[in-house]
């Protein structure tokens, strides 16, 4: 590799022409002695023909060796200080002359002389072949390295390769891996190496064939892949099967409660509905109603109020609902069990409103309960990520809101029906 040859340099080139027009003369023995230049005849066997001693000369090195001689005294001059006319007699080191030699910036036979940071040159590069036939040699430029911008050139052409059949040689080490695979090292070898399959979730860049980088969080990739997938966005959408099943559960119980609504309020003074709960059947068939309704919050794209509703509509409805059957189980465990033991325990539990209070308080248990919940963890939209790899899960967080009446009322009923006789314990909803 040399130096590329500027066409301004050519000016120091033609300054050594003076070898070429003697390659046609021959001195007597070698190394030749000055004056020592003669006719010579091919029958002198001290004589050597020009043409066979190897160019010692040649002008593209020449001017290379010139070029480094004058970017040292250049570096040498600033760091003497001999701008002045006298030079620093002072003790000079080795890598202060290269931190000179870095920063000088001249000009030679009409070519600018500078170097980088890192101490290169601002110069092309010729790639040169050596080409040997017996004692002979030849070069031949095969590629070009540019700068400003960097661009390297090959002409594969150009090149010798010392095989049989004159083609590059291939590797004998490993062979080439599948798409999706990654090299695994062995060695400093590099064309040693095993093939590995890329992880899902990861891709191989075909710029680092020896790692498997990670794909974002918002793609995929199967196993052995070149490329990253976008993750699809899934939510339970009003167009879907399982919603629209859904949807004609909840609107057939919401007929169904409509229905025995209309039929109460027709027979409002019958003795069956009274034994049933009166008024409190009213407000146990409303509950239902709004537990059922909260069904169309967990439907479509999940929003902020979608998510804000639907945990509280549910438990505060529900609540409302357990606490009527609580109720009317107490009533019944306080006909059979307490007003024979304590009739006045049982009086002020009616005088005072007993059911109404338990239902109220209940209720405003539920509402203080779910206000803190969201409070301290707001239900609000979020992606999931772990259900599967392909997916992105658009859900509103989850709130424990919802569990807390279930774990309170389910055993109180249990216990009350199991203390009931055994034809009264039939009236009772078991729930769990």
């Amino acid at each position: 590799m040399s130096l590329l040859c500027s066409p301004a340099e050519k000016v120091f080139c033609r300054s050594l022409r003076w070898w070429s027009r003697r390659t046609s003369r021959a001195w007597c023995g070698w190394p030749p002695k000055i004056g020592c230049w003669l006719n010579c005849t091919q029958c002198c066997t001290g004589c050597r023909a020009l043409a066979t001693v190897p160019d010692m000369y040649d002008a593209q090195s020449s001017f290379n060796v010139y070029s480094a001689v004058y970017a040292v005294a250049h570096g040498l001059h600033d760091l003497l200080g001999c701008d002045s006319g006298a030079c620093s007699k002072g003790t000079v080191y080795p890598w202060q002359l290269l931190q000179k030699i870095r920063q000088v910036n001249f000009t030679l036979y009409k070519s600018r002389i500078s170097f980088d940071a890192n101490g290169d040159i601002h110069k092309g590069y010729d790639i040169i072949m050596w080409k040997w036939r017996g004692p002979n040699w030849a070069s031949h430029v095969i590629g070009t390295f540019r700068v400003n911008p960097d661009r390297l050139s090959i002409n594969p052409s150009k090149v010798l390769w010392h095989t049989e059949d004159g083609q590059a040689p291939s590797s004998v080490c490993s062979e080439a891996c599948e798409p999706g695979e990654m090299r695994l090292q062995h060695s400093r070898h590099k064309c040693c190496f095993s093939c590995v399959a890329c992880p899902p979730g990861t891709f191989l860049n075909t710029s680092d064939p020896f790692d498997c980088q990670a794909c974002g969080l918002g793609e995929w990739a199967p196993e052995k892949s070149e490329i990253c997938f976008n993750r699809t966005i899934e939510f339970l959408s009003w167009s879907e099967p399982l919603s629209w099943v859904l949807l004609s559960l909840a609107v057939l119980l919401m007929l169904l409660i409509a229905a025995l609504t209309i039929l109460f309020a027709l027979n409002a003074s019958t003795p069956v509905v009274k034994s049933a709960g009166g008024k409190a059947c009213f407000l146990m068939l409303g509950s239902l109603a709004c537990t059922c309704s909260s069904l169309f919050c967990y439907l479509g794209e999940p929003s902020q109020v979608a998510c804000l509703l639907r945990v509280p509509l549910f438990a505060i409805s529900f609540t409302v609902f357990l606490s009527c059957v609580a109720t009317r189980s107490f009533q019944i465990l306080c006909i059979f069990k307490l007003n024979a033991r304590c009739p006045a325990l049982y009086e002020a539990w009616m005088r005072r409103q007993g059911p109404v209070l338990f239902v109220a308080a209940s209720t405003a248990a539920q509402v203080a309960l779910c206000v803190v919940t969201e409070a301290v963890s707001p239900s609000v939209p979020h992606r999931e990520y772990g259900v599967r790899d392909e997916w992105v899960v658009l859900e509103c967080a989850r709130s424990s809101a919802a569990d807390v009446p279930l774990a309170v009322c389910a055993p109180a009923c249990r216990t009350s029906k199991k203390q009931l006789p055994q034809e009264q314990s039939h009236a009772l909803v078991s729930v769990g």
